[in-house]
């Protein structure tokens, strides 16, 4: 497929084909979402994307930011902003590092947030704070 750039994928070490292809293909062409299940698949708790392993768990997701950020920088952002972008991005891995206790890449995520409300303020400028207390609620 002349959308999908595959060799680029591989030298990039991306850990799914799937998602950057619906991201590519959707850069050239319009695609519409149905809301009927189309095709089915079995998740295991091995695989890739929904492992058993939390910090495997983890570790997928932030490999997806990456991928998208090379997707993001090869077509640009569609109809999202890039401070959208990297909020969703953002928000998305701090929030999982979180309910894994993953301190270290909440902090590396919470610090590249681009506050729009008091509580991700609080994240990004206290994130030990924040991290704390979410583990002490929780």
């Amino acid at each position: 497929m002349s959308y999908c750039d595959i060799d680029s994928w591989i030298e990039n070490s991306f850990v799914t084909f799937d998602h950057p292809t619906w991201l590519s293909i959707s850069f050239h062409k319009k695609c519409k979402y149905f809301a009927k299940t189309l095709a089915a698949y079995r998740i295991v708790s091995t695989s890739i994307s929904n492992n058993a392993n939390k910090e495997k768990q983890l570790d997928f997701s932030v490999k997806i930011a990456t991928l998208e950020e090379f997707i993001v920088s090869k077509y640009g952002y569609g109809n999202l902003s890039a401070l959208d972008y990297n909020q969703k991005i953002c928000l998305d891995i701090a929030g999982r590092a979180l309910k894994r206790k993953q301190e270290k890449t909440f902090y590396i995520f919470a610090k590249r947030l681009r506050p729009i409300s008091i509580k991700q303020k609080f994240m990004r400028y206290f994130p030990h704070l924040y991290y704390w207390q979410f583990i002490i609620r929780h």
